[in-house]
């Protein structure tokens, strides 16, 4: 995978994935090689050895396939089912483990409301008028200078105080409860699959 990377070969790169997914399954394939993957591909560019456009190259590449395998699964109407609010907030680009999270959402049976990237508050609660959802899960990769991530999840839990909230943020690190039990801190991709596997009993 690196090397096809760096010689941006998109015909060889889709070969491995496409071999692992057909032997392992698109979310072990995740899991056990895309993830350790991509650290190694943060520690190559932090070092120089890659440029920024072959990291974009592979990031693409990556976000296809959950975008396609997403696309996969049959929009059946489960009445167990919970609504999820899936979004970054406004500067944060880093799409791809909330893309993965709302693969393994969809592969639950849950329905997503699925904004994206860089979504300004002000949309985040012009969604919660418009439509009505249970939980909320959002991710910030990054510390910004600019962005205090700490009283944004306060206000969102101002916001909506009932719903349950789930963050990813790898640069912070709380006490359970911190928050409020309405907070949940996702620390890896497995914390969301241990919420869900106890949503479902």
């Amino acid at each position: 995978l690196i090397i096809s990377m760096v010689d941006m070969d998109e015909i060889k790169f889709n070969s491995i994935l496409n071999k692992s997914i057909s032997r392992y399954g698109f979310t072990e394939t995740i899991l056990a090689i895309v993830y350790p993957f991509l650290d190694k591909v943060g520690i190559l560019w932090m070092a120089g050895d890659i440029n920024p456009a072959q990291e974009h190259f592979v990031s693409n590449l990556i976000r296809q396939k959950i975008i396609t395998a997403v696309d996969g699964f049959s929009h059946v109407f489960n009445p167990d089912a919970r609504k999820f609010l899936l979004f970054l907030p406004e500067g944060e680009w880093h799409e791809l483990g909330l893309l993965f999270s709302l693969y393994l959402l969809k592969e639950a049976g849950h329905e997503v409301l699925y904004l994206g990237q860089s979504v300004p508050y002000s949309d985040v609660l012009a969604t919660g008028s418009a439509r009505p959802f249970d939980h909320i899960l959002l991710s910030a990769t990054i510390p910004q200078p600019e962005f205090d991530f700490v009283t944004y999840l306060k206000d969102l839990g101002g916001a909506y105080p009932d719903k349950k909230i789930l963050y990813y943020a790898a640069f912070m690190k709380f006490e359970p409860d911190y928050f409020g039990k309405n907070y949940i801190q996702l620390r890896t991709i497995n914390d969301l699959k241990i919420f869900l596997d106890k949503l479902a009993g």
